[in-house]
């Protein structure tokens, strides 16, 4: 299939089987849109490319994915995805630096219907400490550090992963849901006495609790890599029976969910029409 178009807008096409056993013939299109010097919005004179692969902040196996590649089949819903930095609500100038704050998302219609709301908490770094001995021993969540900036990445997010004691034979264990976050502990991991750094996002609520043993909620406003859960559980089983009976076609458990990279709370369906108003607190200090 071959497109044509007098269109500025960067465009391919490819075919990917669909849910009803056919193949399709899929077409993307990509816009990017800015704010122009005049304060008002439009495309951009210089369109970037389709992004053909992700990109991680750092390596790929120790932090979040920052950019989800574009070329996807279809979406069940519109991803809404931020790339910010939390700053502390503050007046001043420099700007005073707080232990905590909200951070939210809120998206409404243009006949200011609310059609959803998600907010979490950021702070400072902070730890878990052993406390006490024998059965006395607990630990403790220290109070966060002061700060004027949290970057919103899923690497300051609860999760993470730990890795076996040299000559073990278990291996790394990974929280599956962010194996590239913090705070995520084991029996093994407990039983020393190192301090463990703390989530620097999450609910206020779990934070309040300072449970080591309980998982956390994993927050962010970044995409998730397909990998993780529960994202990858969306892709399908691909097994022995799939290969004798399927094969080529897609399992029968695939969802076009799998390709919504967006946290579940900013994944909207039915599709946004455009003229949706999105406000973000919790970014700017003066905001």
């Amino acid at each position: 299939m071959r497109l044509a178009t007098s269109l500025s807008f960067p465009h391919l096409t490819f075919k990917h089987w669909g849910l009803d056993d056919r193949e399709w013939s899929v077409v993307i299109v990509k816009g990017t849109f800015g704010i122009h010097a005049d304060g008002t919005l439009g495309a951009l004179s210089e369109q970037p490319p389709i992004v053909e692969s992700d990109e991680y902040w750092g390596d790929v196996a120790e932090s979040a994915l920052k950019i989800e590649q574009e070329i996807a089949p279809s979406k069940t819903a519109t991803d809404v995805i931020v790339l910010a930095t939390a700053r502390s609500p503050s007046a001043e100038d420099p700007p005073e630096p707080a232990q905590d704050w909200a951070v939210s998302v809120e998206v409404e219609n243009a006949g200011g219907q609310k059609l959803g709301y998600y907010e979490f908490r950021v702070r400072g770094s902070s730890e878990w400490r052993a406390e006490g001995k024998g059965k006395k021993r607990k630990w403790v969540l220290s109070d966060p550090e002061a700060v004027t900036e949290v970057p919103i990445r899923y690497d300051l997010s609860y999760g993470g992963q730990i890795p076996a004691d040299e000559g073990d034979e278990e291996e790394t264990e990974f929280y599956e849901f962010n194996p590239v976050g913090q705070g995520f502990v084991n029996d093994a991991l407990l039983e020393k006495d190192d301090p463990i750094p703390a989530p620097q996002i999450g609910d206020l609520a779990e934070f309040m609790a300072g449970d080591i043993h309980a998982p956390m909620t994993v927050h962010g406003l970044g995409a998730i890599a397909k990998h993780w859960l529960p994202r990858h559980s969306q892709a399908g089983t691909f097994d022995d029976a799939w290969k004798a009976t399927r094969h080529p076609r897609m399992p029968k458990d695939y969802s076009f969910n799998y390709w919504n990279a967006a946290h579940k709370r900013l994944q909207f369906e039915p599709m946004l029409e455009g003229g949706e108003i999105v406000r973000l607190r919790g970014l700017r200090h003066d905001f």
